[in-house]
């Protein structure tokens, strides 16, 4: 099968600011297309990269023409990186998305030093995965949950959620369980599932995917299998 591309449009540009990787689509239909995507001031020009920065927002924007034209951005989160949207079949909006803590320098030098510590430009502390619901369509949100569960794997700081980032789907199964997966920091990483039977006001440890894998895309077939793809670790 080959899809073919007609053209494009583009939704955000800003020469000042970095916006990627890792936008996220939802569509409602009717031409309905929602969009998220970060963005932060560029520092290339001062020789920094802004692949994570403190100061990134999250933001959204909106098509009713099938993508031909868009709504200014709306900031809706900051500090966070790689937005992830999955819309429910009852029309709520559920997010997922990861953060590095800014934190004195003092405070990154006493946590131990490992993936996930950073004591450079941008001293920070990884602060794991949370999830939201909107039952608004992005208007508000509700209170994050942070993931949880995993065995022998312990916050890098006691204020902190355990260190699991996540850049791929909140999957709904047609039972209406949804699942997402989560990787740690380790070397090499480790893919984990979790899931929720509350539509994302809880969201359970369920097991290990795979030792040496992180990003993953979750699938369930035509039988009812789920599907894993997945982003290796060492690029064996």
């Amino acid at each position: 099968m080959s899809v073919e591309v007609e053209g494009f449009h583009t939704i955000y540009k800003n020469a000042d600011h970095y916006c990627g990787p890792g936008p996220s689509v939802v569509v409602e239909g009717n031409g309905r297309v929602t969009v998220a995507f970060r963005k932060v001031k560029s520092w290339l020009n001062e020789g920094h990269s802004g692949h994570w920065h403190p100061g990134t927002e999250l933001c959204l924007t909106r098509s009713v023409d099938y993508g031909q034209s868009w709504s200014d951005p709306q900031v809706f989160l900051g500090g966070y990186q790689c937005p992830c949207l999955t819309l429910l079949r009852d029309g709520k909006l559920i997010h997922s998305t990861h953060k590095t803590e800014l934190v004195r320098t003092d405070v990154a030098d006493s946590c131990a030093q490992v993936r996930g510590v950073y004591t450079g430009l941008w001293p920070g502390v990884h602060s794991g995965t949370a999830i939201w619901r909107s039952e608004d369509f992005g208007a508000t949100w509700g209170e994050p949950v942070h993931l949880s569960g995993v065995p022998d794997l312990e916050p890098l700081h006691s204020n902190l959620a355990i260190p699991v980032a996540t850049r791929g789907n909140v999957i709904e199964m047609k039972s209406g369980r949804l699942l997402i997966s989560a990787y740690d920091l380790t070397d090499p990483n480790s893919a984990y599932l979790f899931c929720s039977d509350d539509q994302g006001r809880s969201w359970p440890y369920q097991s290990r995917i795979a030792e040496g894998f992180n990003e993953t895309f979750l699938y369930e077939t035509d039988s009812g299998d789920l599907a894993a793809f997945m982003r290796n670790w060492g690029g064996d």
